[in-house]
C-alpha cells in the first residue's frame, strides 16, 4: 500500500490537472439526466450534493425534478417582481455560455480533461490489477467529467455577474484576434499539435530567434496568472489524493496529521520555476504564429482592469472545478482500496485456515 502511496504521488506530480444516496432525479432540458440530494432551493435555483460536489441548477435549465415541472411550482410561489429576476437569469445564463464557449474555455477544459484521463489510465494501467484497474478508470471518468467542469466555472461566472462588464468581455471575445488566439490555444491540447510541442520544446530555449518573445511571454504568464493556476491544481491534487491513499491504510501506518498540508505549501515553492519555465516553452509554442503587436494587444487587455477582473473570475472556476473533481475522485479511490484491502484480508484468512 505504501508503494501504491508513493505511485499515486509520483503521478501527481507529472500532472499539470463515496458514492452518495441520492434523493433527486432531476431531467434538463438539454436530456440530460443528473440524480443527486437536495442541499438548497430558493426561488430561481436549487444546489444538489453530487458525489461530494455542489452544483447549482437554474430553474430556466430544469425540466423536471422528480417528474414536476420547477417553473409550474414556481410560479405559484413568485409574485412578478421574482418572475422578473427570474427572466434576467435567462440572459444570465445565455451570456454565460457564449462566454465559454468562444473564449474557448469549455472545449479547452474538455480537452485537458482527456488528456489527463488518459495520462491516469496509463499509469494506473501499470500498477494494478486488472479488477481495480477497471474500477479506478470509472472513477476518473466520472470524477474528471467535463459537463460537470464547465457547470463549475459557469455558476462561478454567474455568481460574479456584471451586465456592463460581461458586455465588454464579449466585445472583446467576439474581436477577430481574441478568436485567433483562441483557436490557437484550443489547437495547443490537440494529439497532433502535442507530439509537434515535444520536438520543439527540445530546441526552443536555444534558439536566439526566440528572445525578443520571451519577454513578452513572461508578461503574458503574469497577466494570466497561469503558473499560480497550474500550480495550485497540481498541490490540491496531490493533497487530495495522498488523503485518499492514506485513508485506506491502517491507522498506525498513516502520516501524522498536518504533515501532507505541509508537504502541498512545500510543493507550492518546489514547483514555481519548473512549472514557470513549462510555461514559457508551451505559450512560445502555442502562440508562435502571432505577431509581436499581436501580443502586446492580448497582453494589453489582461493588464487592463476588466481583462484582470475576467481572468481572475475564470482562474478561481478553473481551480475550483479541479478541487471538487479532485475530491470526488478521492472519496471514489478510498473506496476502491478498502474493497482491495478487505479481498486481500479475506483471501489471507482462507489460506490461514
Amino acid at each position: 500500500m505504501e508503494k501504491k502511496r508513493f505511485l499515486f504521488i509520483l503521478l501527481l506530480l507529472t500532472l499539470c490537472f463515496p458514492i452518495s444516496t441520492f434523493a433527486e432525479t432531476i431531467l434538463l432540458k438539454s436530456g440530460k439526466t443528473v440524480e443527486g440530494k437536495l442541499i438548497e432551493k430558493t426561488n430561481n435555483y436549487i444546489k444538489i450534493d453530487f458525489q461530494g460536489v455542489s452544483l447549482t441548477y437554474y430553474f430556466d435549465e430544469i425540466d423536471s425534478i422528480d417528474g414536476v415541472n420547477p417553473a409550474l411550482k414556481s410560479a405559484q410561489e413568485l409574485d412578478f417582481s421574482k418572475e422578473k429576476n427570474l427572466n434576467e437569469s435567462i440572459d444570465k445564463n445565455k451570456v454565460t455560455e457564449e462566454i465559454l464557449e468562444i473564449s474557448g474555455t469549455k472545449k479547452q477544459l474538455e480537452q485537458d480533461l482527456k488528456l489527463k484521463e488518459n495520462q491516469y489510465a496509463e499509469e494506473f494501467k501499470t500498477n494494478t490489477d486488472p479488477e481495480t484497474y477497471a474500477l479506478i478508470l470509472n472513477s476518473i471518468q466520472e470524477s474528471y467529467n467535463s459537463d460537470l467542469a464547465n457547470k463549475v466555472i459557469a455558476d462561478t461566472l454567474k455568481e460574479n455577474f456584471d451586465q456592463k462588464h460581461f458586455q465588454d468581455i464579449l466585445e472583446w471575445l467576439r474581436s477577430p484576434l481574441s478568436k485567433k488566439i483562441t483557436q490557437l490555444e484550443v489547437e495547443f491540447l490537440t494529439p497532433a499539435s502535442q507530439q509537434r510541442f515535444q520536438d520543439f520544446s527540445k530546441t526552443v530555449i536555444s534558439n536566439p530567434a526566440f528572445r525578443d518573445r520571451i519577454v513578452l511571454m513572461q508578461r503574458l504568464d503574469s497577466a494570466k496568472n497561469e503558473t499560480r493556476k497550474l500550480i495550485e491544481i497540481a498541490t490540491n491534487t496531490y493533497a487530495e489524493i495522498t488523503k485518499a491513499t492514506e485513508a485506506a491504510l491502517p491507522k498506525d501506518r498513516r502520516i501524522k496529521d498536518g504533515v501532507i498540508e505541509t508537504e502541498a505549501r512545500d510543493m507550492k515553492t518546489r514547483l514555481q520555476q519548473p512549472v514557470k519555465d513549462a510555461v514559457l516553452i508551451k505559450s512560445l509554442y502555442a502562440y508562435r504564429s502571432l505577431s509581436n503587436e499581436e501580443l502586446e494587444q492580448y497582453i494589453k487587455f489582461l493588464e487592463s482592469d476588466i481583462g484582470s477582473w475576467f481572468s481572475k473570475i475564470v482562474e478561481q472556476g478553473i481551480i475550483k472545478a479541479n478541487a471538487q473533481a479532485n475530491k470526488a475522485f478521492g472519496n471514489k479511490l478510498t473506496q476502491i482500496l478498502l474493497q482491495e484491502l478487505s479481498k486481500k484480508d479475506s483471501s489471507l484468512l482462507k489460506n490461514s485456515r
